[in-house]
């Protein structure tokens, strides 16, 4: 007997899909939930050392 692997693999993918519908819940966005948890450095947005920026960058000076 042949299996139809294309067609089995289509039908499980279609039962997944529905079984993940049927567990969805609502998305409530929930706007400020961090607020007074996380703290930003002063120095958040200075610039990056040389070195740092050669490491990221895959340069050499």
């Amino acid at each position: 007997m042949k299996r139809e692997i294309f067609a089995e693999l289509i039908d499980g993918l279609e039962a997944l899909s529905e079984e993940r519908l049927r567990a969805a819940q609502p998305c409530i966005p929930r706007i400020g939930i961090m607020k007074g948890k996380v703290v930003l450095p002063e120095d958040f947005d200075a610039p990056l050392p040389d070195d740092m920026l050669d490491d990221l960058e895959g340069t050499q000076i």
